[in-house]
C-alpha cells in the first residue's frame, strides 16, 4: 500500500509542474484502504502554473492493536481484618517490611479492542502476576491440613534474607477510557478500570542466613495453602505513555478459615517498554 500512495504523490506532482490552461480550482479525495489522499488546486495568476497541496491522513486508531510483555511494578503489602495496613492480630509474627515487598506483573499477550471510536477500548490478554513479601521476621512457613504452620526460629537462626513468593496466571480485562483535557486536542487523559482472573501456580521461599563463617540457604516450592482462584479489582490513571496503577484483592491470600486474615494491595507503574 505504501508504495502505491508513494506512486500516486510522484504523478500528482509531476503532472503539476505542467502548465495549466485553464485556472481550475478543486479538491479531491482518494481514499486507499484506510489512507485517504487529499489534494487541492491552487491557482497562481502570476505564472499560470497550478500548485498541489497533498495531505495524507491515516486512521486516527486500529481496531485491535496487539503487545507483547507489558510490565506492570510496584509495591505491595497486606489489609487485615479491620481494614489497615500489616499483620493479622492474630499473627503477629507474620509481619512483611513493605518497602522490601513488590509486585511484578508481565503480560505475555495484551490486545485493546476499539468499543467506540477512540475513545472507549477493551483491555484483555494473559499473564503471570507475582507477589515477593520480605518477612520481617526469623520464622519459617509452611501449612497441613489445618492450615499455615508459622515456626519461630529466632533462637537459633537470624535470616539475612526471608522471602516468599506466591505466583500466578493472570487474565486482565479491563475498560480504558481516553479524554483530550482540552476540546479539539489529542486524548492523551486515561482512565482503565476492570478486573484480574487468577489462578494460583506455586508459593515458594527464600532464606539465607550465616553462622560463624558459614553461609545457609534455603529455597524451592512451598506448598502455603493459598486461594488457588482469587479475582482482584485494578484501576489505572495515565497521561500519555506515563500510568500508574493499583490492584486490590478482596478475597483472602490463604483459603483456609483458620489462616491469617489477609488480602492483597499493590500499586506501581505501568511499564510500556513492549513490543507490538
Amino acid at each position: 500500500m505504501k508504495n502505491l500512495i508513494i506512486t500516486f504523490i510522484i504523478s500528482r506532482a509531476l503532472l503539476a509542474s505542467i502548465p495549466s490552461l485553464a485556472q481550475v480550482e478543486k479538491t479531491d479525495t482518494i481514499q486507499i484502504g484506510k489512507t485517504r489522499i487529499i489534494t487541492k488546486n491552487v491557482d497562481s495568476t502570476e505564472t499560470g502554473v497550478t500548485k498541489e497541496l497533498l495531505l495524507i491522513e491515516g486512521d486516527e486508531s486500529k481496531d485491535l492493536i496487539t503487545s507483547w510483555f507489558n510490565l506492570k511494578v510496584g509495591w505491595t503489602n497486606w489489609l487485615n481484618e479491620s481494614g489497615n495496613l500489616g499483620s493479622d492480630n492474630n499473627f503477629p509474627l507474620l509481619e512483611i517490611s513493605p518497602a522490601q515487598s513488590f509486585n511484578l506483573q508481565v503480560n505475555i499477550i495484551e490486545q485493546s479492542l476499539k468499543l467506540n471510536k477512540d475513545r472507549i477500548r477493551l483491555i484483555y490478554g494473559i499473564g503471570f502476576d507475582n507477589y515477593y513479601y520480605r518477612l520481617k521476621n526469623d520464622i519459617s512457613l509452611s501449612s497441613d491440613q489445618n492450615g499455615l504452620i508459622i515456626t519461630d526460629e529466632s533462637a537459633t537462626i537470624d535470616f539475612k534474607k526471608n522471602w516468599v513468593t506466591n505466583s500466578y496466571v493472570t487474565i486482565p480485562l479491563l475498560l480504558n477510557f481516553n479524554f483530550a483535557l482540552n476540546k479539539g486536542k489529542k486524548k492523551d487523559f486515561q482512565i482503565f478500570s476492570g478486573v484480574n482472573l487468577m489462578y494460583a501456580m506455586r508459593s515458594s521461599v527464600k532464606q539465607k542466613w550465616r553462622e560463624d563463617d558459614l553461609k545457609y540457604k534455603r529455597e524451592g516450592k512451598q506448598e502455603l495453602g493459598v486461594n488457588l482462584l482469587n479475582i482482584g479489582y485494578e484501576a489505572q490513571l495515565g497521561y500519555k505513555n506515563f500510568i500508574l496503577y493499583g490492584k486490590y484483592f478482596p478475597d483472602g491470600i490463604f483459603k483456609s478459615a483458620s489462616d491469617p486474615n489477609l488480602r492483597s494491595v499493590s500499586f506501581g507503574i505501568v511499564n510500556f517498554f513492549s513490543v507490538e
